[in-house]
C-alpha cells in the first residue's frame, strides 16, 4: 500500500472552510482510491437545519490546473456528536505528475444560517489496483456476509436481547455506520438482516444510501420499524444498485418519536438476478439468489414453465399465488400426454403451471441457480423440453400449450423459461390429462396448406393461406 498522505485533520466548518495538503505521488500511479473518515454534526440550535453538507476534493498541479475533483455529501451525526465515525471512499484519477500536486479539501454548508462541526481523520491514497486487491468485494454469484469489523465501527458480539451475534446498538453507538465495498461490475443486490426496536417505538427507520466512487448517490432505500421489544427481531431487506468499482454504503437509524432507536445485525449482501423471457439465459451457478422473473402467465390456463432453480411450496405460493404445478409422467405417449400435480419443483425441469390470476412478474427469494441447463422429460414418442432461449424457432414436430390446447409449433417462436413438446410423429394428435382427468380434446393438428376450408384470425377476420399465427379453421384453433 502506498500512502501519499495520512494525517488527522480537524476542521470546524461554517459555510465553507478549506484545507490544503501537498501530495508526493511517489508511486507514479494516475488513479487512486482515497479513503477517509468523517464526522459532521449541527451545533446546538441548528439541529433542524438543512443537513446539506458536502466535502470537495480537488487536485491541482504546479500550474494550478485542476486534474481531478470529486464532491461527496457528508453524513450528519446526532447533535454535537462530531466524533469521526463514517468511513468513506472516492476515486481521484488523472494524477499525472510525480510531485508538485496540491489537494484542497473544502467543507460546504448549504444553509448559511447554521454552523456545522466537521472532523476528518486519516486521508489515505492507495493506487487503484492495489486497493482492489484489499477491498471488501461483493460477489456477483454468491451471498457476501458482512461483519461490523469491516464497517466504520467495530462492536463486540453479545448475547443480550436474544441475539448471540454482533449487533449495532443505535442508542449508544451512534446513528450511522458505513461500509466501503468493491464490485467488479454494476449489479443489483439485496441488503438483508434483522432489526429490533423498543416496545411502543414508532416511526423508526433504517435507511441505506449508496454513493459511487465519484460521490454520486446511486440508491437510497428505507426500512420502517415499529417497536415490538428489544427481543423481537424483524427482518429488514433493501434492494440497491452497487455501481462498478468502489462504493460507500451508509446505514442510518432515525426515529421521529424520540425513542432509543433500532438495533440491527450486520447485513448479508445477495446479488439480485433478473430473468427476462426476451433474453436468452446462459446457465451460471449462483447461491442464495433473489430472482425477479419477468414473463407473462395467463390466468385460468395451463402455462409451461422451466426455471434454473428449485422452488418450495411456499416459494411457489409467494410468487404465483394459489397456483397448481404439474410434472410430465414418464408413461406419457404420443397420444396421451399425462401430468401429475406436484407441490415443489426441481431446477431445470419443465412443468405446467395453472394460475388463477394473471402474472407478469414474480419474485422468488433465496434460491440456488443451477448451471446444468434446461432438461427434457417424458416418455416414449413424446418429450417435454425446457427452453432458456429467447425467440426460439419451433419445428414441425414441436408442440406447445396454448389456451389449454396443445398446438403445432410450425412457423412459431417461443421465449425463454417455457417448455415445448416434441413428438416422433408429426401427425400426432396429442391429448393432455392432469391427474388422470382430460383437460381438453386437444388440437394435435397437422396444418394442411391445400385445404379449401376458410380460416379466421382470433378477431374473426378471414385470412389467407399466407397468414402466420393462430387461426380458427373447421371450428379448431391451429397455428400457421
Amino acid at each position: 500500500m502506498v500512502t501519499i498522505q495520512a494525517k488527522v485533520i480537524s476542521t470546524a466548518a461554517k459555510n465553507s472552510n478549506s484545507t490544503t495538503l501537498t501530495l508526493n505521488n511517489a508511486s507514479g500511479a494516475t488513479k487512486y482510491q482515497v479513503s477517509y473518515v468523517t464526522g459532521c454534526a449541527a451545533q446546538k440550535g441548528s439541529e433542524d437545519a438543512d443537513p446539506s453538507v458536502s466535502l470537495t476534493f480537488t487536485v491541482t498541479d504546479a500550474s494550478n490546473n485542476t486534474l481531478s475533483t470529486v464532491t461527496k455529501n457528508v453524513t450528519i451525526n446526532s447533535s454535537n456528536d462530531w466524533t469521526p465515525s463514517i468511513s468513506n471512499s472516492i476515486v481521484l484519477d488523472n494524477l499525472t505528475q510525480a510531485d508538485g500536486l496540491t489537494l484542497t479539501i473544502t467543507f460546504n454548508s448549504v444553509n448559511t444560517s447554521y454552523t456545522y462541526t466537521c472532523n476528518m481523520n486519516g486521508i489515505v491514497f492507495i493506487p487503484y489496483d492495489v486497493a482492489k486487491q484489499n477491498a471488501v468485494k461483493i460477489s456477483s454469484t454468491a451471498a457476501t456476509a458482512l461483519t461490523f469489523d469491516q464497517a466504520s465501527k467495530s462492536m463486540k458480539g453479545e448475547a443480550a436481547h436474544n441475539k448471540s451475534e454482533t449487533y449495532f446498538n443505535a442508542a449508544t453507538d451512534g446513528t450511522s455506520i458505513s461500509y466501503v465495498l468493491y464490485s467488479e461490475n454494476e449489479q443489483n443486490v439485496v441488503f438483508a438482516g434483522e432489526g429490533a426496536a423498543a416496545s411502543g417505538t414508532t416511526a423508526c427507520s433504517l435507511s441505506i444510501e449508496v454513493t459511487d466512487e465519484k460521490g454520486n448517490v446511486t440508491t437510497t432505500k428505507t426500512n420502517s420499524f415499529d417497536g415490538n421489544g428489544w427481543d423481537s427481531w424483524l427482518a429488514y431487506s433493501s434492494q440497491v444498485t452497487l455501481p462498478a468499482g468502489f462504493s460507500t454504503v451508509v446505514m442510518t437509524v432515525a426515529c421521529t418519536d424520540g425513542k432509543n432507536g433500532i438495533n440491527f445485525t450486520a447485513p448479508t449482501v445477495t446479488p439480485a438476478v433478473t430473468l427476462n423471457d426476451t433474453k436468452t439465459f446462459t446457465p451460471s451457478a449462483f447461491e442464495k439468489a433473489n430472482v425477479t422473473l419477468n414473463r407473462t402467465f395467463v390466468a385460468n390456463q395451463w402455462n409451461s414453465l422451466c426455471l434454473p432453480f428449485a422452488m418450495t411450496a411456499d416459494q411457489i405460493k409467494a410468487a404465483f399465488g394459489d397456483a397448481k404445478v404439474a410434472a410430465m409422467n414418464t408413461s406419457s405417449t404420443s397420444e396421451n400426454v399425462s401430468f401429475t400435480t406436484v407441490t415443489a419443483t426441481e431446477a431445470n425441469v419443465p412443468y405446467l403451471i395453472f394460475v388463477s390470476s394473471a402474472v407478469s412478474s414474480a419474485t422468488i427469494e433465496g434460491v440456488t441457480i443451477s448451471d446444468a441447463g434446461a432438461q427434457t422429460t417424458g416418455g416414449d414418442g413424446v418429450k417435454f423440453n425446457g427452453n432458456y432461449e429467447a425467440n426460439k424457432s419451433l419445428e414441425a414436430t414441436d408442440y406447445f400449450v396454448y389456451n389449454n390446447n396443445i398446438v403445432k409449433g410450425s412457423n412459431n417462436t417461443m421465449n425463454a423459461f417455457r417448455a415445448y413438446f416434441t413428438s416422433t410423429n408429426s401427425n400426432a394428435k396429442l391429448s393432455l390429462s392432469i391427474d388422470g382427468e382430460s383437460v381438453t380434446a386437444i388440437d394435435g393438428i397437422k396444418v394442411s396448406e391445400s385445404s379449401n376450408s376458410q380460416a379466421f384470425n382470433l378477431a374473426g377476420q378471414k385470412v389467407s393461406g399466407s397468414y402466420k399465427g393462430i387461426v380458427v379453421k373447421n371450428g379448431k384453433k391451429v397455428i400457421y
